[in-house]
Formats: structure tokens, sequence, C-alpha cells
């Protein structure tokens, strides 16, 4: 009896686990704007603004581009990216680089971008999507605690009911 009360709540435990952890509220995205020029003139409307960290782009402002010529606004959402690098791409060429602040202190940063004409581009985008769809460490290690807690309760079983037959 002893055993079914703790499964049950084993069992309990796994189903939550994971709801508790993938339900944290977002944070805030940073919102990255200022002038963008190529070749010292303002950036013609049109022109696409890209923002990586780690080498994965994780915003764009395409394929419309900037609206109005010269400015620029991009909004990067914050996947515990506080203090990494941003590397600005216009029009596929490094334009800048920022470091990422922290969304509840600071909501937008004034930051200007500039490509020089003739710089080469900077390679090919990135393909594919993150491990796991880009889910938080947090978030994946639920999954495997919950998964481990499942895999536990089923082994007790079959090792129990093997137990009935011998």
């Amino acid at each position: 009896m002893k055993i079914k009360l703790l499964l049950a709540i084993l069992a309990i435990c796994a189903l939550l686990l994971p709801a508790g952890v993938l339900a944290q509220p977002p944070s805030p995205p940073l919102l990255f704007q200022g002038s963008v020029t190529i070749g010292g003139e303002d950036a013609p409307v049109g022109t696409v603004i890209s923002a990586e960290v780690e080498g994965v782009e994780v915003a764009t402002n395409g394929p419309d581009g900037i609206a109005e010529a010269g400015k620029y606004a991009l909004a990067v959402p914050n996947k515990d990216y506080t203090g990494k690098i941003v590397v600005f791409k216009v029009g596929g060429v490094v334009g800048g680089q920022c470091e990422y602040a922290d969304p509840m202190k600071t909501a937008v940063v004034s930051f200007d971008l500039s490509v020089e004409v003739g710089s080469p581009p900077a390679g090919p985008p990135p393909s594919g999507m993150p491990f796991l769809g880009g889910l938080s460490t947090r978030a994946m290690i639920g999954i495997v605690a919950a998964a481990v807690v499942v895999i536990a309760a089923i082994v007790f079983f079959v090792v129990r009911r093997r137990r009935r037959y011998y």
C-alpha cells in the first residue's frame, strides 16, 4: 500500500514538474534602435537588419526591411542573452555589435549601425532550429527529470509484476 502511495506521489510530481518549469513568464524583449548607414549614406527603405547571438539569428526585420531610410528598430527576444554579444547585420554584412543589456533595467538601447560599401557578406545564413526548438536549460532539465521518474515507475511495475509470477 505504501508503494502505491509513493508511486502516486511520484506520478503527480512528474506531471507537475515540467509545467512549473515551462510556465515561467517570458522576459521582455530588448529594443535596439538607431541610425543605419551604408557607405556613409542613409540605408534605403527595405534594407534588412538582423541580429545574431552566438552565431544564431535571433531577430530580423525581413522580408520588408526598414520602413524609413536611415533608421531602424529591432526587438530582440530575451532567452538568457543578458551579457552576451549581439552581432547586427545590415543586408547580410556585419554592421556592429553590442552587449545585450538586462531588459528588466533597460528597455531600449540606442545603437547606430554602419556598413562600408564593398564589405563582404557575412556568410550564409544559419540553417535549422536550435536544439529542442530553443528550450531553456531549466526546461530541458524539467523534461529529463519527468522522463526519469516515468521510466523508474515503469521499471518498478515490470519488476513487481514479474515477482508475482515467480
